[in-house]
């Protein structure tokens, strides 16, 4: 009875794990499937930008705005992202979708959410030896039902996929105006700067996080779309950008590069 007990147990386990596997097997990669895309065509399309062709470098988010405004520092870009909720996953399938996508750099964040506990009925067949005249044979005796308990722990993942532009125009990350920020400044018109790309033309005349741009040369900058016509239309020029810092209006004289300016939409960080 023992032995036979031992084979019940054994096809049991076999059959949850025969299950499990099928169901691994068969997923597709979510990390692509869930994709957003902020560029809208191929990055090997873009002048603009740089791409690779290798695995991209794979960073774990440890605290997702400080890492993601470090990256938009450094003079990334995000080219798309993919949030979900799913169980445990191997990191590797972001970097393989992050190298389909020629990206350089994908940052990840997993943030446990819940756990889901369940059973899992499973049915094996009982064997037991039997023999008859010096013969040996094997006989069915019935099918046996067990419940197999089972824990899945469930994770939200956000993965961002980032590649470098090759030579920022002016090099500032920028957001609309936020009703509060309407309030403070008085004014419904401009944007505020949310990082400056080190050795950009704005890194260099000294703009800085949390400055609000009013204007570019004679342009008034409406909202962040306005910002980036502006940049594309002088660029390649010498201008100035009116801005308020602390209260007070200032004026910063800079030569924008040449070239095609970057969307210059402050990345988000939380989806």
């Amino acid at each position: 009875m023992r032995t036979e007990m031992r084979i019940v147990q054994f096809l049991l386990l076999t059959a949850v794990l025969l299950v499990f596997a099928g169901v691994a097997g068969g997923c597709t990669n979510l990390f692509q499937a869930a994709y957003v895309d902020r560029l809208g065509q191929p990055v090997t399309a873009v002048p603009a930008l740089e791409h690779a062709d290798e695995p991209p470098r794979l960073m774990f988010a440890t605290h997702l705005a400080e890492d993601v405004r470090g990256l938009v520092e450094e003079g990334y870009v995000m080219m798309g992202y993919s949030w979900f909720n799913a169980e445990a996953l191997n990191a590797a399938e972001a970097v393989e979708w992050g190298q389909t996508l020629h990206a350089q750099v994908v940052l990840l964040s997993q943030v446990f959410t819940n756990a889901e506990i369940d059973a899992m009925p499973v049915t094996a067949v009982q064997y037991y030896g039997g023999g008859f005249r010096g013969r040996r044979s094997v006989m069915v005796e019935s099918g046996v039902t067990g419940y197999v308990p089972y824990t899945v722990n469930r994770y939200n993942y956000d993965a961002s996929y980032w590649v470098k532009e090759k030579m920022p125009v002016l090099g500032a990350r920028v957001y609309d105006l936020t009703p509060e920020l309407r309030q403070q400044l008085q004014r419904n018109k401009g944007v505020v700067v949310y990082a400056v790309v080190k050795g950009s033309p704005a890194w260099d005349v000294g703009l800085l996080p949390g400055d609000a741009v009013t204007a570019i040369g004679t342009r008034e900058i409406g909202d962040a779309a306005g910002f980036q016509e502006a940049v594309q239309e002088l660029a390649g020029q010498k201008t100035e950008l009116k801005i308020m810092r602390g209260g007070q209006a200032r004026t910063l004289a800079v030569t924008l590069r040449a070239g095609e300016a970057m969307p210059a939409t402050a990345p988000a960080t939380a989806r």
